[in-house]
């Protein structure tokens, strides 16, 4: 990896930081909030959790969220990182049967928990939509299909 602990973009990454201050001050721990939403895009999320997660479901929720919320804190940091740790946990996910939709949905619903908490700042829903955009292009790149061809799914940005 190429490693370099000084982010690509210093702007866009003081810009996330303030995002995620602004989701602490308003939620606190932003975990149950994304799980209430990312739940009601489709009910049967919660069953894969109950499925894999067997006890431990709400331990497998969290940890989720924090490996959404942490794919999109370094991003701008350490891209090949994330990239490199989607290109293993994507098609890991594949392979247990979970829809690329539903990595696709729980990191829409953290962003718009984000969105929601930046009291329509144009700016940072801006960096948002952008982080939206290649977090979902990112996790397309790393999926496969049964022929073995990349997938990319439809990107479609918060409003």
């Amino acid at each position: 990896m190429s490693g370099s602990t000084i982010p690509r973009d210093i702007n866009k990454q003081q810009q996330l930081n303030e995002i995620l201050e602004c989701a602490a001050e308003k939620y606190g721990d932003i975990n149950p909030v994304v799980l209430e939403l990312f739940f009601s895009i489709d009910p049967t999320y919660q069953e894969l959790f109950v499925q894999h997660g067997n006890r431990r479901m709400k331990k497998l929720a969290d940890d989720m969220v924090n490996s959404a919320l942490y794919c999109l804190m370094y991003w701008y940091e350490c891209q090949e990182e994330i990239r490199f740790q989607l290109a293993d946990t994507v098609p890991h996910h594949q392979f247990l049967k979970i829809p690329i939709g539903a990595m696709i949905d729980l990191q829409k619903a953290l962003l718009t928990i984000l969105a929601s908490a930046v009291d329509g700042d144009r700016e940072k829903l801006l960096l948002i939509n952008e982080l939206q955009v290649d977090h979902i292009r990112a996790i397309g790149e790393a999926a496969w299909n049964e022929e073995g061809h990349s997938i990319h799914p439809i990107i479609n940005p918060i409003n």
